[in-house]
């Protein structure tokens, strides 16, 4: 509902405003804007939602109707004009509302939503016991002061999000960096850095609960594990060496398999050989090691537990960035940020009902359950009876039926238009004559008027007629 109200009043107020600068032509879209309602927002986000099934370049050739490009589901259910004219009005926030400008002054335009959002996530699902905590990347190109560059990213530029997931990917809590307008659920002191806080900030309604967190070397750093210990949570996560308080005996060379560890009360700090050097931080496990079979063949090799233990649930938001990957919302080209933020969280939620249907026992593929999730949604507010696009037929529909099956001449009927049931024929405007006739074809879509000699043979056996 709030989105609807939000969306009224900022089209009321803009068409206002172009009224009273005297903008508006008068056969500008804008002056066709009705009110919305909930159910046709609810239609215009399961419209969205199936655009992340069925991708097309751009937003127009899923209302084409031509042959090629054409898909009936969309004209029929909500025009290629009305569908623009949300986008465009498509709103979260009153403008006006200076106390959510002074909360977030960057972020507000989103606020509320990402708020909203956050609270159901946290309310309707418990995580297990171990959570990752890691950013993910939302492409951004434009101008946007707090723009981020990951070269490690997919996406490299964008909106940075600092999440935390459970490790079937489901998304519990998230913070959207702003750079120095991020906002933070606990308080920053001096001898706290930002990466730690953040972690905190994350997970701070499960602290003290005897869970464990998984976490990067962009994050870890012994104060950090010092403080999660004293709130009963377990962590583990790589860290690099040259970190702040690691201990320098970790610096030493290694032959490969070999391991060396330093411990401070639960604290262990550890580095093992592989391939490479692999440094890590927990408060969890020891040093001991589990024969573990290598990839494609029988030979054991003995590896720590905690490295086993990280690679089984650290990648819970990059399992969650891997599967919306196939089913993006949001347009590459899009032009507000705040929008494509929108329907990137409108992805998340999608998801997050995935996992939490899969966790009730349902087996159902990921494509199948977005599919029946959009029908169910269009059918319940646009009705079972999906309205056709008033107009004649589509040429998809008069080109399956014209050249098949068998066609009877009818006399046109009588309108209080064609009072003689007269009406141009098809076949002889198409070859630029003007020729009227009272019959057409009973079994053809649509009001159809052919001459009863060439044009009806021509029109129902030939495809250039």
């Amino acid at each position: 509902m709030m989105i609807v109200n939000e969306t009224n009043r900022y089209a009321e107020k803009f068409l206002a405003h172009q009224k009273e600068k005297m903008l508006t032509r008068k056969k500008s879209r804008f002056q066709k804007w009705v009110p919305t309602t909930s159910n046709e927002v609810r239609v215009f986000l399961g419209l969205l939602m199936l655009m992340g099934i069925i991708q097309k370049p751009n937003l127009r050739m899923y209302f084409s109707r031509k042959h090629m490009l054409e898909t009936p589901f969309f004209p029929n259910v909500m025009s290629e004009e009305r569908f623009s004219l949300l986008t465009r009005f498509l709103h979260f926030v009153d403008n006006t509302n200076k106390e959510i400008a002074k909360r977030d002054p960057k972020l507000y335009k989103i606020l509320l939503v990402s708020e909203y959002l956050k609270n159901k996530f946290q309310k309707v699902y418990i995580p297990c016991t171990e959570v990752s905590v890691n950013e993910s990347l939302l492409l951004w190109k434009g101008r946007l002061s707090w723009k981020q560059y990951i070269p490690m990213k997919a996406s490299r530029f964008g909106i940075k999000i600092f999440e935390l997931c459970d490790s079937a990917g489901y998304l519990w809590n998230f913070i959207i960096y702003s750079r120095s307008g991020t906002k933070l659920g606990c308080e920053i002191t001096k001898d706290t850095d930002l990466f730690s806080i953040k972690v905190l900030s994350l997970c701070e309604k499960l602290l003290d609960s005897g869970r464990c967190v998984y976490i990067d070397n962009f994050y870890s750093s012994p104060d950090l594990f010092q403080r999660l210990v004293q709130r009963t949570t377990d962590a583990v996560g790589t860290v690099k060496i040259t970190c702040k308080g690691m201990p320098i005996n970790l610096k030493k060379k290694l032959k490969k398999g070999e391991v060396v560890s330093a411990k401070c009360g639960k604290l262990v700090a550890l580095k093992w050989k592989d391939k490479r050097n692999v440094s890590v931080l927990n408060t969890k496990h020891s040093d001991e090691m589990q024969p573990v079979r290598r990839k494609g063949g029988l030979e054991f090799v003995n590896k720590p537990m905690y490295v086993i233990e990280y690679n089984k649930y650290m990648g819970g938001v990059d399992l969650k960035d891997q599967l919306l990957e196939t089913f993006l919302l949001e347009r590459k080209r899009q032009k507000a940020w705040y929008k494509k933020l929108f329907n990137h969280l409108v992805n998340m939620v999608v998801f997050n009902a995935y996992v939490l249907y899969c966790k009730a026992g349902n087996k159902k593929d990921h494509l199948l359950f977005r599919i029946n999730l959009v029908n169910k949604i269009i059918a319940k507010s646009h009705g079972q009876n999906i309205e056709k696009r008033k107009g004649r037929p589509s040429d998809t529909d008069m080109e399956c039926t014209r050249l098949m099956g068998q066609h009877f001449i009818q006399e046109n009927p009588k309108t209080e238009t064609y009072k003689a049931g007269r009406r141009r024929c098809m076949v002889c405007t198409k070859n630029r004559k003007r020729k009227e006739t009272r019959y057409g074809c009973k079994n053809c879509p649509g009001t159809l008027s052919l001459c009863l000699d060439p044009c009806f043979e021509q029109y129902h056996t030939k495809i250039n007629y």
